[in-house]
């Protein structure tokens, strides 16, 4: 019979993850937000528990459930801590030279384009920190950069097509945890928030949205995880897709759940919801994995 279980050492990364988002990530989210970066002896801790490159000690599956347990303690954690591939752009061609107007790094020293004919590295770049607060991942630092020359050709087509299921498992991973963390906060609030004598929660028009946003998450991971195991892009774009749709929709209904208090520093809703939004225009965003996603509907009808 076959074994689909988690090995000893998978679950080992996933509780180490759990873990390490728990007592290092979520206590100082917001001094990590406010410094525009993470400490180093906190990077020295995540590399320590060998989840600075967690890509390259298991499969895709089980990096996108690190991802996850990670971003529900700060969605900006794994991109700046140790983001598969390193930093990276999505782009529809290779000519040059071209700007990126905001990217979710201080100051990258190089830069990987992935485009449909290859990926290169490129190094001659112009970095402009962006001194003005980005939207959300502000943890991760931010820059303006001009790309130069492509640089060094170090993939081809396949190799653009294999960069792209991880970037995009690890995006729709890190917003899901995100989501994941913003509907239980936006439960625990509902069962401990009393109008009119009981619960909010207890009122029907909140409770149908919270279980409604729950069983969309969970059908959103089960996709996301049957893509990231099967590795096939078409089937990878479908759940970025839908995962960046129902993680910003949960986001949403979650600080409606809080309603003014929602937008409050005071509760991690409103960082959420800005982290979701950052992260779903990264490496093409919605839009490219709907196309790349009809494209092989298309094709298949």
């Amino acid at each position: 019979m076959i074994d689909f279980s988690a090995h000893d050492d998978e679950l080992l990364l996933e509780d180490s993850a759990r873990r390490f988002a728990d007592e290092q990530l979520r206590p100082c989210e917001r001094a990590h937000e406010a410094t525009g970066c993470f400490p180093p002896e906190l990077r020295a801790r995540y590399e320590g528990l060998g989840l600075c490159d967690v890509l390259a000690q298991t499969s895709l599956a089980i990096a996108a459930i690190a991802w996850e347990r990670l971003a529900a303690g700060d969605p900006a954690a794994p991109l700046a801590l140790g983001p598969p591939r390193g930093v990276v752009v999505v782009v529809e061609q290779l000519a040059t030279p071209f700007e990126v107007p905001w990217l979710p790094c201080a100051r990258p020293t190089s830069l990987s384009i992935v485009a449909p004919q290859g990926v290169t590295r490129a190094s001659d770049l112009i970095v402009e920190p962006l001194a003005a607060a980005s939207c959300g991942l502000r943890a991760a630092g931010a820059a303006r950069v001009t790309v130069r020359q492509p640089g060094k050709v170090i993939g081809d087509a396949a190799d653009a097509a294999r960069w792209l299921v991880d970037l995009r498992v690890f995006a729709a991973a890190c917003m899901l945890g995100a989501a994941r963390d913003a509907a239980s906060y936006a439960r625990l609030y509902a069962r401990e928030r009393t109008a009119f004598g009981r619960p909010i929660a207890h009122h029907q028009g909140l409770a149908f949205e919270l279980v409604d946003a729950a069983t969309e998450l969970d059908a959103a991971g089960l996709l996301l995880g049957l893509a990231a195991a099967s590795e096939e892009p078409a089937a990878v774009a479908h759940a970025h897709a839908l995962v960046t749709e129902t993680a910003q929709r949960v986001a949403e209904r979650s600080l409606q759940a809080l309603g003014g208090h929602g937008y409050l520093h005071d509760h991690p809703i409103e960082k959420r919801m800005r982290d979701i939004r950052a992260l779903a225009s990264l490496y093409g965003g919605a839009i490219a994995s709907e196309r790349d996603a009809v494209d092989h509907v298309l094709e298949a009808a």
